[in-house]
């Protein structure tokens, strides 16, 4: 079996968190009094389908060689950035930064988009030093 590494480890709890997190805890707004959805619900949904991306790209590396494991460290980055961009820049929020969807969702996204970068940043610095 392959060795599981500290970095295996955090990219996979991120990311579930990023992607479970978004869905369940750290959610939007809930839909109107009519049933329609705010703006910010549509951001909800961009974050979770990130996360589930990063959830399998990062069990997918536990059964990888080191080399591809890097790579997927380095395409986490600019997708982390885009999922840190999209509530509110890329996908429309809703207009009281009161609400739910800014005060709790947005900045929970935004640190773990942050956190999953530097993890990635660590990764990539120590396999090109393991060489």
């Amino acid at each position: 079996m392959k060795k599981i590494t500290f970095f295996d480890i955090a990219l996979i709890g991120l990311s579930l968190l990023l992607c479970f997190g978004t869905a369940f805890i750290f959610h939007p707004c809930g839909p109107k009094d009519d049933g329609s959805w705010m703006l910010c619900h549509w951001a909800g949904n961009v974050i979770v389908a990130l996360g589930a991306s990063f959830s399998a790209a990062s069990i997918a590396r536990l059964f990888l060689p080191k080399g591809i494991k890097t790579g997927i460290s380095i395409t986490f980055i600019p997708f982390a950035i885009i999922s840190l961009l999209v509530p509110g820049l890329l996908v429309k929020m809703c207009m009281m930064h009161e609400m739910r969807c800014w005060a709790v969702m947005k900045p929970s996204v935004v640190i773990l988009s942050v956190l999953i970068i530097i993890i990635s940043i660590v990764d990539i610095i120590v396999a090109a030093v393991k060489k």
